[in-house]
């Protein structure tokens, strides 16, 4: 058996919670992998911490059949020999930049979308060229933006939808990406839903964070956690784009503010909320998700320079969290996008019910 042992390059306070690699080689065999535990994020047993699959944009990943997190290493192979051909081996399952392309593609196909105020082809602006931590240079990569509003002429509710804040959380992007599929369906929830909100999407907050395999940061400063600079301006090109963009396509106020996530621990699922925010529109929508999925609570916690606190100070919104999936093996591809699913049902329940100001 050959051993072959990975070594993670690390961002963001010396740490690294995401690798990736992919070999010819690795087809028809059955190799052994092994991976220093030292400075990894939150390494414990039954969270996703190594899987498989035959591509890069798919959602077919397979985790290893022996996985043992032993005094130094992680250390995992399998029983079969891995299929012939291109073998790609990572933390989690991958979300490349190039499916966030192929879905704006795919998205923009639809009656429901539409370009925002700060949007031409969808493209708010273009990332300057940078080098990488490990010698590469990240490309001029688009920031994207897009609206989904549905034909009815009325008052609407405004909502924000984000995703990849930080690169590496990549079960948080799955969870997104059915969120907006759904929201684009045919149901006539979806219908409903899409009348009465005008949905500001913006499906990728780090291109180039994405692209260069970074943790929670990104090529311009790889010691500043993405999701701790939102109060700044002119520390990171990608926020700042971002931040105008937000103001001016919903006129600084909405009633919502989503930013999808994903959890490295041996968790389940729940929403990310500032202290004391269970009541109200809060409490609603933790009734109307555990209905959908009894998994769902709210942990509480006071990040005063992320996402969700601009929204909330700053756009006047009622209900903003951070929608988290958490990292236990018994979830996969197709239950993080049923829970996008059911991020987005929630809302249609609180909306019938009479929970925003705008409704049917």
């Amino acid at each position: 058996m050959t051993t072959y042992r990975i070594t993670p390059v690390k961002h963001w306070s010396g740490l690294w919670a995401w690798y990736a690699v992919r070999d010819h080689e690795f087809g028809g065999t059955t190799p052994d992998f092994k991976i220093a535990k030292a400075d990894h994020y939150n390494m414990v047993a039954n969270e996703w911490l190594c899987c498989w699959s035959q591509a890069a944009d798919t959602d077919t990943w397979t985790n290893f059949d022996n996985i043992v997190i032993g005094a130094t290493d992680l250390e995992f192979s399998n029983d079969d020999p891995f299929p012939a051909g291109l073998i790609y081996v990572a933390h989690l399952p991958m979300y490349p930049f190039s499916r966030t392309q192929r879905k704006i593609n795919e998205w923009g196909q639809s009656e429901w979308v539409a370009e925002t105020p700060s949007t031409t082809n969808f493209i708010i602006d273009t990332a300057t060229p940078r080098a990488t931590v490990d010698g590469r240079t990240a490309p001029a990569l688009p920031f994207y933006g897009f609206k989904i509003e549905g034909d009815r002429v009325g008052d609407k509710n405004k909502a924000i939808l984000t995703a990849v804040n930080h690169p590496s959380e990549t079960p948080g992007a799955f969870v997104f990406e059915g969120a907006i599929e759904w929201l684009l369906g045919d149901s006539a929830e979806a219908e409903v839903l899409r009348d009465y909100f005008e949905f500001y999407v913006y499906p990728c907050l780090n291109p180039q964070g994405v692209w260069s395999g970074y943790f929670r940061s990104c090529p311009e400063n790889a010691t500043l956690d993405h999701n701790r600079e939102w109060d700044d301006t002119g520390v990171l090109e990608c926020i700042d784009a971002f931040k105008t963009a937000m103001a001016a396509d919903t006129g600084g106020t909405i009633d919502v503010g989503f930013d999808y996530h994903s959890y490295m621990a041996a968790n389940n699922i729940h929403g990310t909320v500032y202290t004391g925010d269970t009541t109200g529109l809060y409490g609603y929508y933790e009734t109307e998700m555990v209905a959908l999925d009894g998994d769902f609570d709210y942990l509480q916690t006071d990040i005063l320079t992320g996402l969700i606190y601009e929204w909330r100070d700053n756009y006047s919104a009622g209900l903003t969290m951070y929608i988290e999936q958490g990292g236990e093996t018994i979830r996969n591809v197709s239950d993080w996008k049923t829970y996008g699913e059911n991020t987005m049902k929630a809302l249609y329940e609180m909306l019938v019910d009479g929970r925003f100001t705008n409704g049917p």
